[in-house]
């Protein structure tokens, strides 16, 4: 069963009992050090490392359209959006002294001899827990998960195995024929969408501060980012 059948199915479960649908909290005070590409709000240096305008332009036209048929949503900013290709560490603690850098540094030397990663993002999908999602294609990232997952020390509950941009989040409570319909509309063609394929895009670390990705440690980010120039 392919990722995408796991994750409709679990919707489809949820849609048939027919309840209301909670509002997803952002949760707050944790430390996540992830690589991402995108999110160009976050520079690291002088370099933004963003998606291309092409990308985030048509990205941003879906969007509009989703979130006026569907205002429980509320659908990321452009310069937010981002892909987590890794996520290292995850906890209201931070890591020991060391450990965090480590676990950067050895990351680092499996993700430079890569510079940069291509992506075909080309389906939309609904999570059981209120996200929308698109969800795209890597081998680059596939192989430098197989990679970083065998040599690297990270918890196994921080693995990944799909790749996707977070689009959207359900902001506020809404009764269940209403994500019905959402479900609906996006699963139209099996939920495919034509987006402009993305190219040579370079990673960076992200010290992060919340679940929805909203704050992070400029400090910390520019830091442990020195490490991916060797």
């Amino acid at each position: 069963m392919t990722q995408y059948e796991v994750i409709t199915r679990a919707v489809r479960r949820r849609l048939a009992g027919g309840a209301g649908w909670e509002r997803q909290k952002n949760k707050v005070g944790i430390v996540d050090i992830s690589l991402n590409v995108g999110q160009g709000d976050i520079p690291v240096g002088a370099d933004f490392r963003a998606f291309p305008a092409d990308f985030i332009a048509a990205v941003g036209e879906l969007c509009d359209g989703l979130g006026r048929r569907h205002p429980q949503l509320r659908m990321e900013p452009g310069r937010r959006l981002h892909s987590t290709l890794l996520t290292l560490w995850h906890d209201p603690a931070a890591p020991p002294p060391g450990q965090g850098e480590a676990l950067c540094r050895e990351t680092a030397r499996l993700v430079r001899p890569h510079n940069g990663f291509d992506f075909r993002f080309d389906r939309l999908l609904l999570t059981a827990n209120g996200s929308l999602i698109l969800v795209g294609d890597s081998a680059q990232v596939v192989s430098l998960r197989e990679r970083v997952y065998r040599e690297v020390k990270i918890a196994g509950a921080l693995h990944k195995n799909i790749v996707h941009i977070t689009l959207g989040r359900l902001v506020v409570d809404a009764p269940g024929t209403d994500m019905a319909r959402l479900f609906t509309d996006i699963g139209e063609n099996r939920g495919r969408v034509a987006l402009p394929p993305i190219a040579a895009c370079a990673a960076k670390f992200v010290v992060g501060g919340d679940t929805f990705a909203t704050r992070y440690d400029v400090g910390q980010t520019d830091r442990l980012n020195a490490l991916l120039a060797g």
